[in-house]
């Protein structure tokens, strides 16, 4: 199989993502966290690193209109998405690519997100030196990141029935066809943890990865039905 196609992975992206009670669980515990630490206050920068189509920064930038969003993000198309939902926010800055290409803020940032991103960079623990690097002294970094291999079975049984009772029988007919394309990237994003292409962690092995490069575990749990670890972290 090919490796995983994000442009092409975007145009099934959003709409797993509205459907999807437990993507919607990780959006609101997000945004608890931002109102809780005192971020939707201010002129806050922030750091997307890995935005996809940019659901995180769009949470935030409700929360608070006057944040300052930068988006690093190496799909054209997931990024054309994520401008496209962010155009009327006041403050948004996009960099297409990764994060080593990126030109950033050299006064750092308030708060990074890495959202189902770390597990595909080819050296996490250097990532996440690099995001240490990027963070101010009393700066967050918020990390979800998809630790054991994906089960597409699970996932199926999973969300049909509560497709349906969200849109009833014949939209869900339709939508799960439309997810055949979404299973598709799934499945290659599979073939690639168990080839050893995307990093397969556990919540130990991953607060472990982050004290290492600098980080101080603030906070630390597993979401996304078990497949995800997440932590609020400060630098260390």
């Amino acid at each position: 199989m090919a490796d995983t196609d994000w442009d092409d992975y975007a145009a099934s992206y959003d709409r797993m993502a509205e459907l999807n009670p437990a993507y919607q669980a990780l959006l609101g515990d997000f945004l608890s966290f931002v109102r809780s630490e005192g971020l939707a206050d201010g002129k806050r920068d922030v750091l997307d690193v890995g935005s996809g189509t940019a659901n995180f920064s769009v949470a935030m930038a409700k929360a608070n209109p006057e944040a300052r969003l930068t988006l690093v993000e190496p799909s054209a198309e997931m990024q054309r998405r994520a401008l496209a939902k962010l155009e009327g926010h006041a403050s948004v800055a996009a960099e297409t690519g990764t994060l080593e290409e990126a030109t950033l803020s050299t006064s750092g940032y308030d708060l990074i997100l890495s959202t189902h991103a770390l597990y595909t960079t080819p050296d996490p623990a250097a990532h996440l030196r690099h995001l240490r690097s990027c963070c101010r002294v009393n700066g967050w970094l918020y990390v979800v990141d998809l630790g054991r291999v994906m089960n597409i079975l699970d996932w199926r049984l999973y969300l049909t029935p509560r497709i349906v009772a969200a849109v009833g029988f014949f939209e869900a007919i339709r939508l799960l066809r439309f997810g055949e394309n979404l299973a598709r990237h799934n499945r290659a994003i599979r073939e690639q943890q168990l080839n050893g292409t995307y990093w397969v962690h556990t919540a130990e092995e991953m607060t472990f990865m982050l004290q290492e490069t600098g980080w101080q575990v603030m906070r630390q749990w597993t979401t996304y039905r078990g497949y995800s670890d997440a932590a609020v972290c400060r630098p260390a």
